[in-house]
């Protein structure tokens, strides 16, 4: 995603339609955070999408992955937004959600846990995307 901008133009472009996904984000100090989203982006303008089964991440670099934390979601009617014309692209519940080259980290833990402690807008250094497939129904 980063070697592609940092747009939501460009997420929707290449998200939109593609199912479920797990996004990393990476900023400068190292420190990676993310999210899994099982429902997927559908181009819908301002709509919050109801799921259980969302959750963020972090770990506290990318060499470390066993220490993880993971914040469940608390409120599925917010956990995930999707709205294209939104200024930013991504958005679990406004815990965690990107704007131009800005994460902003645990704005809202009123949909999740919180596990990112206090509110902050590290740069953004790296963003991968990666689609989900169930196993079951693949063929």
């Amino acid at each position: 995603m980063s070697r592609d901008g940092f747009n939501n133009k460009t997420f929707y472009n290449k998200c939109n339609g593609q199912g479920p996904f797990v996004i990393l984000i990476r900023i400068k100090s190292k420190k990676i955070y993310g999210g899994y989203n099982p429902i997927g982006y559908a181009g819908r303008n301002h709509q919050w999408l109801t799921s259980t089964e969302s959750f963020v991440f972090s770990f506290e670099n990318d060499q470390d992955i066993n220490n993880m934390k993971i914040g469940r979601v608390t409120n599925s009617s917010y956990s995930v937004y999707d709205c294209y014309n939104y200024s930013g692209f991504f958005s679990f519940g406004n815990i965690l959600f990107i704007n131009g080259q800005k994460l902003h980290v645990g704005f809202n833990n009123n949909y999740y846990e919180n596990i990112f402690g206090e509110s902050k807008t590290p740069i953004i250094e790296e963003i991968e995307v990666f689609s989900v497939i169930n196993k079951l129904n693949y063929t």
